[in-house]
C-alpha cells in the first residue's frame, strides 16, 4: 500500500508524505536516501504553459513508495483529462530529480518547481510550477495516488439527479462477468489511455467506468474526479452542430438544408461568385461543399495543413469561403473542419444567439447538462467542429435521444424527421464507413451477428455508437492520440459488449 492518507488534510500534504515513510527509509534500499527527495514531495500547480500544441496546465505530485523511492503522477486539468505516470526511476543527482525524459529542479526558496522535458529532437520545453495550496488540488492528487491500490468488479452505476435511470446488468440480460474482464483488461493497460465507458440498455445506464493513466487508475476515486468533469470531444462536436441545426430548422430559424449559404452570409460577397452560390447547407453537413480543403498529411504546425491554418489566420470564416472550388458541390466529400464551424456561425447568424446560448436554450438545459463547454479560434469564432467538452454522462444522453428519434423523457426535442434525415447515409468515406450529416453509419460483427450502428467519432478515441435494433448505447471517451490507436474502442465493443448481450 501507498502511505497516503486522505485523513490527515491537516497536515501539509509535502510533510505528510515524508514523515509517513520515514521509519521505512532507514532500510530501503535505493540509490538515494529519501531526504534527498523531501524537498519535491508534494502537489506542484503549472503556471507556464508548454509551446506546444494540444498541452494543459496540469498538476503533478511527487509521492514516495513503500520502498522509500519516489514516483511522479501527472494530471491535465484541462478537457483532455490526460494523466501520465513515471516510467523509469526517479533519481536525485546535482540538485535535480532526473526520470524519463524530464529534470527537475528547485529555486532558492524551494517553492517554485522548474521541469525541463526534452522530445525526440533535442528541443527543451521548460515548464514551471508552483506548490500547491489548496485543499481542492492536494485532495484531487491523492484521490489518483489512492488509485493505485485500489481494483474493482463490475459494479452498477449510481443514481443520480441528471435523468438517468440506472441498472443492474444483470437485470438487463447482460452478462456481468464480461464486464469485469472487460474493466480487468482496460487496467491492464491492454487498450491504452481509456477515459470511460458507459453503457445504456433501453434507456437506463447500465455500465459507467473511468480510468486514467493509460487505464491502470479505476475505481471510486477515478470516478469521483471524471464523472462530474467535462470531457473533450474533438469530432463528435460536429453531429451535435448538427442536432443544433436541426432543432433551428424545426423552430424556422433556418428555413431547409437546400437553403444556398451566400443568404446567411451577407458579409461573405465571395460565396455569390465563381460557382460557390451553388453550395448549400447540406454540402456543409456531408463535408461536399466542393471547396478545396487539405487537412491531412501534413502536422497542425504545417502551412499546407488548413485546419491549422484556422488557428493562424484572422478570419476563420473567410479564409473558407475564400477556397476555390475543386469540384461541384454536393459531388464529393472532403473532410473539413471548416465546414461544421460554417454550420455553427450561420446557426448563430438566423437565431442571433450564440452557439453556446442557443445550445443551452434548446437542448442542453432540457437534457439537465449543466457543464458544456466551448471554445473559440483565435478570431472568435466558436469552434462548432471540435470544441465541445461534456460530462460522460451527457454525452451518453446524446446518444439516448438519437436513438428515441429526437426525444428524451417524453419531450421532444429535435424533429424526429431530423435524426432520420441526419443519419442517413449520403457518402462513403471509407470502404465501410457511411457518411450523414456529420453522423457516421458502419456494421459491426461479434459472435457470428451483425450490428448496425450510428456513431460520433472525434479524435483521441471520442465516440459515441447508438445501436437502434438492440436500443443500445456506447459513450467512451480516451486520450488514445495517434494514428490508428483510437480504434480499440472496436475491440472493446466485439470482445466485451455486444459478447455481453
Amino acid at each position: 500500500m501507498k502511505s497516503f492518507s486522505l485523513k490527515k488534510q491537516a497536515f501539509p500534504l509535502a510533510l505528510y508524505l515524508f514523515l509517513s515513510l520515514a521509519m521505512q527509509a532507514c532500510n530501503a534500499s535505493v540509490q538515494n536516501s529519501p531526504g534527498d527527495f523531501a524537498d519535491f514531495a508534494g502537489v506542484w500547480r503549472q503556471i507556464s504553459q508548454e509551446n506546444r500544441v494540444g498541452s494543459e496546465l496540469d498538476l503533478r505530485i511527487f509521492f514516495y513508495n513503500s520502498d522509500s523511492s519516489l514516483s511522479m503522477l501527472q494530471y491535465e486539468q484541462g478537457p483532455r483529462s490526460r494523466v501520465w505516470k513515471n516510467k523509469g526511476t526517479i533519481s536525485f543527482q546535482d540538485g535535480k530529480l532526473w526520470y524519463d525524459k524530464f529534470s527537475a529542479f528547485l529555486n532558492n526558496d524551494k517553492d517554485t518547481l522548474h521541469i525541463h522535458f526534452r522530445d525526440a529532437t533535442g528541443t527543451i520545453y521548460p515548464v514551471v510550477h508552483v506548490r500547491s495550496t489548496t485543499s481542492q488540488e492536494q485532495r484531487i492528487m491523492a484521490r489518483f495516488v489512492e488509485a493505485m491500490e485500489q481494483e474493482q468488479t463490475y459494479m452498477a452505476p449510481s443514481a443520480m439527479s441528471d435523468g438517468w435511470e440506472v441498472a443492474h446488468a444483470a437485470t438487463m440480460n447482460f452478462d456481468s462477468r464480461i464486464f469485469s474482464e472487460l474493466i480487468s483488461e482496460v487496467s491492464s493497460g491492454k487498450y491504452g489511455d481509456v477515459h470511460n465507458i458507459l453503457i445504456a440498455k433501453d434507456g437506463k445506464l447500465i455500465f459507467e467506468q473511468y480510468f486514467a493513466a493509460n487505464g491502470k487508475l479505476t475505481g471510486p476515486s477515478i470516478s469521483e474526479i471524471y464523472q462530474k468533469k467535462p470531457h473533450h470531444l474533438a469530432s463528435i462536436t460536429k453531429p451535435i452542430t448538427s442536432i443544433l441545426l436541426g432543432i433551428a430548422i424545426d423552430r424556422q430559424n433556418v428555413r431547409s438544408v437546400d437553403d444556398p449559404i451566400y443568404r446567411y452570409f451577407a458579409d461573405y460577397p465571395q460565396l455569390k461568385t465563381n460557382g460557390k452560390d451553388k453550395i448549400l447547407i447540406k454540402h456543409l453537413l456531408t463535408m461536399s461543399s466542393g471547396l478545396s480543403w487539405i487537412q491531412f498529411g501534413y502536422s497542425f504546425q504545417d502551412e499546407r495543413n488548413d485546419a491549422g491554418n484556422l488557428y493562424r489566420c484572422d478570419d476563420v470564416l473567410g479564409y473558407y469561403f475564400s477556397k476555390n472550388l475543386f469540384s461541384e458541390p454536393g459531388n464529393r466529400l472532403n473532410y473539413s473542419n471548416a465546414s461544421a464551424t460554417a454550420v455553427g456561425a450561420l446557426i448563430e447568424k438566423a437565431t442571433n444567439s450564440s452557439i453556446a446560448e442557443f445550445a443551452a436554450n434548446v437542448l442542453f438545459d432540457k437534457l439537465a447538462i449543466e457543464q458544456a463547454q466551448w471554445s473559440k479560434y483565435p478570431d472568435g469564432t466558436f469552434d462548432t467542429d471540435g470544441s465541445l467538452a461534456l460530462r460522460p454522462r451527457d454525452l451518453a444522453k446524446i446518444g439516448q435521444v438519437v436513438l428515441n428519434k429526437g426525444s428524451w423523457q417524453g419531450h421532444q426535442l429535435v424533429s424526429a424527421e431530423w435524426i432520420q434525415l441526419s443519419t442517413q447515409d449520403y457518402f462513403q468515406r471509407t470502404f465501410t464507413i457511411g457518411y450523414g450529416y456529420y453522423w457516421q453509419q458502419m456494421n459491426l460483427s461479434a459472435k457470428g451477428r451483425q450490428y448496425h450502428t450510428i456513431l460520433g467519432w472525434g479524435d483521441g478515441g471520442q465516440f459515441l455508437f447508438i445501436f437502434p435494433e438492440i436500443q443500445l448505447v456506447v459513450a467512451s471517451n480516451a486520450g488514445n492520440y495517434g494514428k490508428g490507436q483510437d480504434k480499440v474502442i472496436f475491440d472493446i465493443l466485439k470482445k466485451h459488449i455486444l459478447p455481453a448481450l
